[in-house]
């Protein structure tokens, strides 16, 4: 089966999860289909092309549902990746600075934390419940599990 660029990346990724084109691995076209020109991930066994051509990649494909993503994902991603810097992200979503309270919980926060966490509080355009962030930061607070959804169920009425 001769792959397109986008199935022939599809099917690295089935066999290797968590692995990032133009990352972890490059892949060039001679004419003859796609092909791993580069692997840097030697802590990861690179597929050979019969695995590859195994992978039923429309199968895979259906699977899949790609979810929308805001803003502030669209461009934390970037900055994770490394194709734009943290400030060039936290520049792209903001609006203003975040108020001294919430800035005061963040610098508590792990440094790894810090980056995510300014994101989520200058660019998200939906807060989620369900986001590690919010109970850090409701924790932060000294509010309950409870007191958190309370605090959600009376913001949606507004």
């Amino acid at each position: 089966m001769a792959f397109q660029p986008e199935q022939f990346v599809i099917a690295v990724q089935s066999l290797c999860p968590g692995l990032m084109p133009r990352i972890d691995f490059e892949v060039t076209n001679d004419g003859t289909g796609p092909m791993i020109s580069k692997w840097n991930r030697p802590d990861v066994a690179q597929p050979t092309p019969a695995q590859i051509e195994a992978v039923d990649t429309d199968a895979i494909k259906a699977a899949l549902q790609i979810p929308d993503i805001s803003l502030r994902q669209f461009y934390q991603q970037l900055a994770v990746q490394g194709v734009i810097t943290q400030d060039d992200a936290l520049s792209a979503v903001r609006t203003g600075a975040l108020p001294s309270a919430l800035q005061t919980i963040v610098n508590g926060l792990p440094q790894a934390q810090q980056f995510p966490a300014t994101m989520m509080l200058s660019g998200a355009s939906t807060f989620q419940r369900s986001n590690s962030m919010t109970a850090a930061i409701g924790a932060a607070y000294g509010w309950t599990s409870e007191q958190i959804d309370a605090f959600f169920v009376a913001a949606a009425q507004i």
